[in-house]
């Protein structure tokens, strides 16, 4: 019947399946075409290629198959018969790889390539956290529909939230997932794009039970956030995910060491000094990346000088300070400073100490457990080399009694021929007797 239509004809029907993609009129034709038993592979391709397109984008509801030409006649059919993915950017053969996993062995025109096994829609999203994989099968799932359907949830016990596979059930941890997308991806993402990636790691947190996710969740929300308010640049933001992946805190004090521990160094040195504590300088975010650091020599310079550095924009100095400082002053400020850093070393030496103590316990952990180890190998060898005794005595019985037991019937034997040598020869002396 196509073959009889002119060529604008054609046209208008494509015009008129483009305008009712997505409606119901078109899934009303959809499940028509289902019910037509006598559309199989060797019958399409008997087709025109007019027919095809119309026939495929009816039973894939995607307009790009109505462009003219734009595929060929056996890609058509392979769409057409769910032997091919319907997706047009990936139009790969199916079962991708020849996977026999029961999503790909069931559901037929499934595309493990592109497609979300929950609600079997397609895109070619890539380098984001919206799509969650399987590390085994590599089979991906929208993380909006995992979460729905409950695949991403918190593991047993201490394990943080992991994605449950529908392929092979294989469990995969979210948090290294969404570290490492972040570690590679993060860097070229725009603010709408950071804003949908923290929002789905804000999301695919929600339930967790560990530490590590609920910070993780927290870190999310309060950079989210500040993205909104447009306090920071999507750029902040992304240093921010990875120096708290890298780091595993939020906010950092210049050390490296986090506030809270120098804050308890600080105010017992200064329990013991008597002096006021001194806040240990921390870095918040937002960060300012063009932020240039300045060491101690410097900013004491800049003090007494009352210049501004030249790297700065403004004419202001980066820290407040009287117009005119007194020896006496600028000695508190250099007790003050010597102070902090002294309490710094001692945290520092109190980390250390910390570790060689507990590198001593795992040193003597090991010799308990060799020591445990040689005497389990003592105490088997000599079971052994007893058992070994023992089976030798048990032969040593046997071979014995086997020789009692020959002598013994020597001995029967012998005197039985004893008693018949005497019986022989009190016969013969009868004998002899009768005879003379």
């Amino acid at each position: 019947m196509v073959q009889q239509l002119p060529e604008e004809a054609v046209e208008a029907v494509r015009d008129h399946l483009r305008g009712i993609v997505g409606k119901e009129e078109l899934a009303g034709l959809r499940r028509r075409l289902d019910r037509r038993a006598d559309l199989t592979a060797e019958t399409l391709v008997k087709s025109t290629r007019a027919q095809l397109e119309i026939l495929v984008a009816i039973k894939t509801g995607i307009p790009a198959y109505l462009t003219p030409k734009a595929f060929s006649v056996p890609e058509l059919v392979e769409v057409f018969t769910l032997a091919r993915c319907r997706n047009p950017a990936c139009k790969s053969l199916l079962p991708i790889e020849d996977c026999d996993c029961k999503i790909c062995s069931s559901k037929k025109g499934f595309c493990s390539a592109c497609m979300c096994p929950v609600c079997l829609e397609f895109d070619c999203a890539l380098n984001t956290c919206s799509w969650v994989g399987c590390d085994v099968c590599s089979h991906w799932c929208h993380a909006s529909c995992g979460l729905e359907k409950g695949l991403i949830r918190p593991g047993q016990g201490t394990t943080g939230v992991q994605f449950h596979c529908l392929g092979c059930g294989h469990a995969s941890e979210m948090f290294g997932f969404v570290k490492d997308v972040f570690g590679v991806c993060a860097n070229d993402w725009v603010v709408e794009t950071m804003k949908k990636e923290l929002d789905c790691v804000r999301r695919i947190f929600g339930g967790s039970e560990d530490s590590k996710g609920r910070e993780l969740k927290g870190v999310a929300e309060e950079l989210l956030l500040r993205l909104e308010k447009r306090v920071i640049s999507a750029s902040d933001a992304c240093d921010a995910m990875l120096r708290y992946f890298k780091y595993g805190v939020f906010e950092f004090s210049v050390s490296g060491a986090s506030s809270k521990d120098l804050s308890q160094i600080t105010q017992r040195t200064a329990d013991v000094s008597g002096q006021p504590p001194i806040p240990p300088p921390k870095i918040t975010y937002p960060l300012n990346t063009t932020t240039t650091k300045i060491d101690l020599n410097t900013e004491i310079a800049h003090k007494s000088t009352h210049k501004p550095l030249p790297c700065e924009p403004s004419s202001e100095p980066p820290f407040p300070f009287k117009p005119s400082l007194s020896k006496r002053e600028d000695s508190d400020s250099l007790e003050s400073i010597i102070r902090f850093k002294e309490a710094e070393a001692r945290l520092f030496q109190s980390k250390a100490d910390e570790a060689r103590r507990e590198a001593e316990g795992y040193l003597q952990i090991v010799r308990a457990k060799m020591k445990k180890l040689e005497e389990e190998y003592t105490t088997n060898l000599a079971k052994l080399c007893l058992q070994e005794t023992e089976e030798r005595r048990r032969k040593k019985l046997k071979e014995l009694k086997a020789l009692e037991n020959s002598q013994c019937d020597y001995y029967n034997m012998k005197m039985r021929m004893q008693v018949e040598i005497a019986s022989l020869l009190e016969r013969m002396e009868a004998t002899k007797q009768q005879c003379v």
